[in-house]
């Protein structure tokens, strides 16, 4: 309880927690307007939904300011995408769930982990350039 207490008061702070809820804004919106990228209305796309540190991959026609609740995307969403991603992400180096759930540390904060955020972001694109036959 005391290392616990520790980390919460010296570490993971109010600042600390909002500087990475912010990193997770800032990484849903770079991949979701990689999302939007290509061409067709009513195509299914990428969306990465969530809140603070945590990150939800998503494949739907739903736009993601229509997203309210799981039913705005679960009725076009097919889970063999999420499986590929999830494989592909492993094959790129990056661990994720494969219902496509992450959550950042606060070492993505840091120089190398926003480094390896770059690079993830460059792995969701390939991915989406590679199989973007498929999304569609």
């Amino acid at each position: 309880m005391n290392v616990g207490a520790e980390g919460l008061e010296n570490v993971f702070t109010p600042e600390m927690a909002g500087a990475l809820h912010a990193l997770g804004d800032e990484l849903r919106a770079r991949i979701n307007a990689l999302g939007e990228e290509g061409e067709g209305e009513g195509r299914r796309r990428l969306r990465v939904l969530g809140a603070g540190s945590i990150l939800v991959f998503h494949f739907t026609r739903a736009r993601v300011e229509d997203i309210r609740s799981p039913a705005d995307w679960m009725g076009d969403e097919d889970p063999r995408l999420l499986d590929l991603f999830h494989l592909e992400m492993l094959h790129e180096g990056f661990y994720l769930a494969r219902r496509g759930y992450a959550a950042l540390s606060i070492a993505f904060l840091e120089e190398e982990g926003r480094k390896e955020l770059d690079r993830f972001v460059e792995a969701v694109r390939k991915f989406l350039v590679t199989f973007g036959e498929l999304i569609a």
